[in-house]
């Protein structure tokens, strides 16, 4: 897998527990979590080492919901209707799952999620390019 798939895959993946962090040097992907967890100690972020390592951005709630009306806006009227409706009701995210499944958008959904993912963090991996 591509680092810019990996990022793409933390930036999406959300936890209160955990974090992940790349390593600018070496381009690897760390997971900084409770050794609870993982059985690992976490990151000694006073450790001379931990100069290399910069925390992956993971997506927001807030950007979560415009990605998805952005994607809504996309659809045919009566499907973007439905999705838009879906997004402004109690428990958003999971009515827009629901109508996703539905109109058989699903997979048009995660690609469209994805790509822009991977747009994201090519943008954000752009500005660590000089270190």
């Amino acid at each position: 897998m591509k680092l810019i798939e990996e990022l793409a895959d933390a930036f999406l993946f959300n936890s209160m527990e955990t974090r992940n962090v790349l390593n600018i040097k070496t381009g690897e992907i760390l997971l900084d979590a409770p050794e609870a967890l993982t059985g690992e100690p976490e990151i000694d972020w006073e450790s001379d080492e931990a100069e290399n390592f910069i925390i992956i951005p993971e997506i927001t709630s807030s950007e979560a919901y415009d990605i998805r009306v952005l994607f809504s806006e996309e659809q045919n009227a009566e499907s973007g209707a439905i999705l838009l409706e879906a997004l402004n009701i109690r428990k958003p995210f999971r009515n827009f799952k629901f109508q996703l499944a539905q109109l058989d958008l699903e997979e048009e959904w995660y690609g469209y999620e994805y790509q822009y993912a991977l747009n994201r963090m090519a943008e954000w991996l752009d500005k660590w390019k000089d270190y």
